[in-house]
């Protein structure tokens, strides 16, 4: 990250964000529904967008990783889920950098799985972005993206649901809020 990107992120309130990752990463301010060139991502390689206030990874996967991942049973996983359901292109992963158990952000790169870890209560994710250790005990999120190019991608802003709380913990009605965006 230059000099220019660290004052830009702390002119938009991401601090948290910014303190939060490597020194080597390649970090890039972005914006949801704009092109995206992902040319430079070398394969094996991440990516950490800041996007409204939220940080996104792009991770590009090699074909070693794309198979070892499919190839893994999902029946003792604590959130199972098919790789082939958390992706559109096998060779492009897009997710959220926020951990699904506190919300802390999420460091690629790290854990026993060499996807994504959470240093604040030790929750790893694999190369899927899937709960490989808790206490986490979801899924990293899923960015929707589509290729509007073969190297250019066009992330769409996720919505998350909550319950209104007026409604039981079983409903189904759930209110749609913005990534990021507290209860």
């Amino acid at each position: 990250m230059n000099r220019r990107q660290v004052i830009i992120a702390g002119g938009l309130g991401l601090s948290r964000t910014v303190r939060a990752v490597r020194a080597d990463e390649d970090v890039r301010i972005a914006r949801f529904e704009e092109p995206l060139d992902v040319a430079d991502i070398p394969v094996g390689g991440w990516c950490l967008l800041l996007i409204d206030g939220a940080a996104i990874y792009i991770r590009r996967r090699t074909q070693v990783e794309i198979s070892a991942v499919r190839n893994e049973s999902i029946s003792t996983l604590p959130d199972p889920a098919r790789d082939e359901e958390r992706v559109i292109d096998p060779e492009w992963l897009v997710v959220s950098g926020e951990c699904t158990h506190a919300a802390c952000r999420v460091v690629a790169g790290q854990g026993s799985y060499q996807g994504w870890e959470c240093f604040c209560h030790g929750s790893q994710f694999d190369l899927s972005g899937r709960v490989r250790h808790g206490p986490a005990k979801r899924n990293l999120a899923v960015i929707a993206y589509e290729k509007i190019g073969p190297q250019t991608l066009l992330l769409h802003a996720p919505l998350r649901t909550a319950l209104r709380p007026s409604q039981s913990q079983t409903a189904a009605a759930a209110v749609p809020r913005p990534l990021g965006g507290r209860t």
